[in-house]
Formats: C-alpha cells, sequence, structure tokens
C-alpha cells in the first residue's frame, strides 16, 4: 500500500466514524423522517346493520371493528375475538366486521391503532 492509498484509507474510516457518531448522536435514522402525530378516532359511533359498522369521522389516526363472537349448539359455549379491516378517521370512513357462521355477535367495539 502506498501513502496515498494509506491516506485516503484513513480519510475513509474518519468520514465514517463521524457520520457514525452524528446518526447515533440524534436518535438514529428516525430522526430523518419521522412521521407526523395523528389524533385518535373520536366521535364514534355504532351500528348492527349489515354485520358490525363502527363510523369514527373525527381525529386522523386509524381504527377498526371489534367483536366478541360465540357459537351456540355447542358446551361450554366457545368465545372468539374477531377484528375487521383497518380503516382511516375522518368525514364518511366506516369499518366493519362480521362473525363467520356459525357463530353470532355477542358484543362490540372498536380497536385503535
Amino acid at each position: 500500500m502506498n501513502a496515498a492509498s494509506a491516506g485516503r484509507t484513513r480519510w475513509t474510516q474518519r468520514v465514517g466514524g463521524v457520520l457514525a457518531a452524528a446518526v447515533l448522536g440524534s436518535g438514529g435514522f428516525a430522526a430523518l423522517g419521522a412521521p407526523a402525530a395523528q389524533a385518535q378516532p373520536s366521535g364514534c359511533t355504532f351500528s348492527w346493520i349489515g354485520g358490525f359498522s363502527v363510523r369514527c369521522e373525527q381525529g386522523d389516526g386509524r381504527y377498526r371493528a371489534k367483536m366478541t363472537c360465540s357459537r351456540t349448539g355447542v358446551w361450554p359455549q366457545p368465545k372468539s375475538t374477531v377484528y375487521g379491516d383497518w380503516a382511516t378517521a375522518g368525514p364518511g370512513s366506516v369499518a366493519k366486521g362480521w362473525c363467520p357462521a356459525p357463530w353470532y355477535p355477542l358484543s362490540g367495539g372498536v380497536d385503535f391503532e
């Protein structure tokens, strides 16, 4: 290795060390592009028409329908928690969930992300 290449190697190592220290000192790579804060959905209403529906028209976070389902004709009567797809809160947004047949809904609620 000649003197010129040895100098480049030392310079490269020094720059790499400075970059690593800068990234670690700033909280890692997350500081480069942190997502904006979201407001949790609020003002949610519920409906049992056509399955279980949840509407959260305020806030900008994500939510989904959450149901407790049970089954008749089996003892002891089993229970299962079922979730619908995620929806983003806002005007007109709806999250729906269904209990698979032959299960039926016992209760419903909302799950926030």
